[in-house]
């Protein structure tokens, strides 16, 4: 595999791999990722898809200069994304080559990664995550909301403690995950959670370290609050499935998070109660306690909006926004409680 020298820095060649179903309507917004995406490869470019998917779709994929892998539908091994990456890591990759994967409405923003896997493999990493930044869908409020996945990559529990600990004790995200492919091919085998991403990282960590890269990714918010929602509570009830299987060192970490992300869209029931209380004189100690947790994580929460609002510039709308949106996170937690009823399956967003 190569390894090349630009700018002063050294970089390895990354193939990279774009999951999609192949849906005709999407063909739009896969351009665009295409267009995006070659802008910034170095290696072969791959588009995988099901066998079934849109002519018009691989015939566009093909005549741009991807390498087109159509997933036979007889592959029973795993779910969805998961299926048509284990067949890719059992077809198709090398193990000596670096990949790259995303979904086909993100697409990274520079090329920083080649260097970064250079750098990292020389220490013996062998596995990262880049960075999200969202961008607007058709409505922005769960833009605004998606804000928060910036701020944590960069600063909280997320990526950057990740890398910290040189170990993905969190999971991973789809979007922007590196790998080489040993690594593929030996820890994706019989992952068949719908948290796929999370849950071989977390199996992946127990055999390889793990890094952040700088490169950021340009990641699509949900098109309404509906799918957001639906988005979400896959990745609550996803990331719950999957906890039994791991080190308790991981399940903690893991709960926590997952709890402070509660706590701090919450925290904005504490600035109506605060008041109430204050005024009634029912403040007593044992609820001081605990609601200065809650404002503490809302605090915290809010900082980390705004961090993300202004990457993706919409800091008017975040400060203006923010109980409205802080709000439909509240609700979250309740939306996961009302819908368990639905199983733990796929949910189908429009993205």
């Amino acid at each position: 595999m190569s390894r090349k020298e630009r700018g002063g820095q050294a970089r390895k060649t990354v193939d990279i791999v774009i999951t999609t179903l192949g849906d005709q309507r999407l063909l739009g917004s896969l351009s665009k990722v295409i267009e995006k995406t070659l802008s910034v490869a170095n290696g072969k470019v791959y588009l995988l898809t099901e066998e079934d998917a849109s002519k018009k779709v691989t015939e566009y994929a093909r005549s741009a200069g991807l390498v087109v892998l159509l997933v036979p539908k007889e592959w029973d091994s795993g779910r969805a994304k998961g299926r048509a990456i284990w067949w890719f890591a059992q077809e198709v990759a090398d193990e000596n080559r670096w990949y790259m994967f995303l979904d086909d409405d993100s697409y990274p923003l520079d090329d920083r990664f080649q260097c970064d896997v250079a750098r990292y493999e020389e220490e013996g990493k062998l596995l990262g995550n880049c960075i999200l930044v969202p961008r607007r869908g058709k409505s922005l409020l769960p833009h605004l909301c998606d804000n928060l996945r910036y701020a944590d990559d960069r600063f909280s529990l997320g990526l950057a403690l990740n890398h910290l600990m040189g170990k993905p004790v969190f999971g991973m995200h789809g979007e922007g995950m590196l790998v080489r492919g040993d690594i593929l091919k030996r820890y994706w085998k019989g992952i068949t959670s719908i948290v796929e991403d999370a849950e071989f990282g977390i199996r992946a960590g127990e055999g390889t370290k793990f890094f952040r890269s700088s490169t950021e990714i340009s990641i699509l918010s949900p098109h309404s609050i509906g799918d957001f929602w639906k988005q979400r509570r896959r990745w609550y009830l996803g990331l719950m499935s999957i906890l039994p299987k791991y080190p308790l060192a991981s399940r903690v970490l893991v709960s926590v998070r997952m709890l402070t992300w509660s706590l701090g869209f919450l925290g904005i029931i504490a600035w109506i109660f605060i008041p109430i209380l204050l005024i009634t004189g029912g403040l007593s100690s044992s609820i001081v306690a605990i609601d200065l947790t809650i404002v503490s994580c809302f605090l915290l929460s809010l900082v980390f909006f705004i961090v993300g609002a202004r990457r993706t510039k919409t800091m008017p709308q975040a400060v203006v926004l923010f109980p409205i949106y802080s709000t439909i996170g509240a609700l979250l937690p309740l939306y996961v409680l009302l819908t368990l009823n639905r199983g733990r399956g796929f949910d189908v967003i429009d993205k």
